[in-house]
């Protein structure tokens, strides 16, 4: 009983270890995209919320594109 929670200790230890690693990379991936000007600017909240909605519509179609390449 001793070892599975030390186990799980660890495991949990390797888990956060890998998430921060993941979001570090994140960070830095979106560090230089705005450093190089790959960023887009809305002027109210209803130009992000359409910019927003234009993506969702395409999600469908990337995830099917993706799944049977």
């Amino acid at each position: 009983m001793k070892n599975l929670r030390i186990h799980k200790l660890v495991q949990g230890q390797a888990d956060d270890a890998d998430r921060l690693a993941a979001l570090r990379q994140a960070a830095q991936e979106g560090i230089a995209d705005i450093d190089a000007g790959r960023f887009k600017t809305f002027v109210s909240k209803q130009e992000l919320r359409t910019h927003l909605q234009a993506i969702a519509a395409k999600a469908p179609t990337f995830i099917h594109q993706a799944r049977y390449r």
